[in-house]
């Protein structure tokens, strides 16, 4: 396979070996044959080889680390309506910038009786429900 793209969002995976098994091609096959030309074929073509494949591999892991990842892209499944209209109806009741209630518009947070905050969410709790339930019947 190569690199190409072979759609919207799916490009095709990269063909070869990981960075770690280059490496491990260089160690244990690479670098003893470069002993061995060294030793049978004379001083200059076992080192050229072993210069060579060492090269060779230090472009090839640096180029594969820096390489992206295929990216598949999966659409995102349809909710059913009670959960699309709840969370549109939840989203309302939100912390604004400002600090306030984004359901009731309040610029002061909600307060229990014990003094803690309450999100607008559980405060609002009743009144979500119900427009969640009107939303759905109509």
């Amino acid at each position: 396979m190569n690199s190409d793209d072979v759609g919207q969002h799916h490009p095709a995976p990269r063909s070869g070996i990981t960075p770690a098994v280059a490496v491990l091609l260089w160690v244990f096959p690479g670098w003893p044959i470069s002993w061995v030309l060294l030793a049978a074929a004379g001083v200059p073509v076992g080192i050229l080889f072993g210069i060579g494949i060492t090269i060779a591999m230090i472009v090839y892991v640096s180029r594969a680390g820096s390489a992206p990842r295929p990216v598949a892209y999966v659409p995102p499944q349809a909710l059913p309506r009670h959960l699309t209209v709840r969370r549109e109806v939840e989203s309302l009741a939100v912390v604004d910038a400002a600090g306030g209630c984004g359901w009731c518009g309040s610029r002061i947070a909600h307060v229990n009786d014990d003094g803690h905050l309450i999100p607008p969410r559980y405060w609002h709790t009743v009144e979500i429900e119900e427009r969640i339930r009107t939303k759905l019947q109509g």
